[in-house]
């Protein structure tokens, strides 16, 4: 069986409606639109915490794109959904896909066990400082 469990078609107008709609989906969901066809919601068979890593290690292998593609510059990431829209609606990418955003309590449960984060998972506003520690109020410092 497969990583997608389901499927809803989207219809709406915005990059930013399509990303709200793909955040207040029932999770794990995202966002996936192939120019010329219609923008689609998916549920995703929980094989993972984090949506990126369903998308990275299951998405991306079932198209043919080799783990690396998320990084390697074969996969290209817009921070603004209005952008990646956009750029589907024209034809100028072939493909989108609209992550949903990352909740504290799932980044602080990716991290707890000191697992890293997959690459591109992480966008904070405002940018994070570098070498920032992530701990909780009964944390003891060493």
């Amino acid at each position: 069986a497969g990583v997608r469990l389901g499927a809803q078609t989207f219809h709406g107008s915005s990059g930013q409606d399509f990303a709200a709609a793909v955040a207040a989906a029932p999770q794990p969901s995202l966002g996936i639109w192939v120019s010329g066809q219609e923008p689609e919601i998916w549920s995703l068979r929980p094989t993972s915490p984090l949506v990126v890593e369903i998308f990275q290690k299951a998405i991306l292998p079932a198209l043919g794109l080799a783990p690396e593609a998320s990084t390697d510059g074969t996969v290209v990431y817009r921070a603004q959904p209005n952008e990646l829209w956009d750029q589907v609606a024209s034809g100028a990418l072939g493909t989108g896909v609209f992550l949903p955003p990352m909740a504290p309590a799932q980044f602080a449960a990716a991290i707890a066990d000191g697992a890293l984060l997959p690459a591109k998972s992480t966008r904070f506003i405002p940018k994070v400082m570098s070498g920032l520690v992530w701990a909780d109020h009964q944390s003891e410092v060493v």
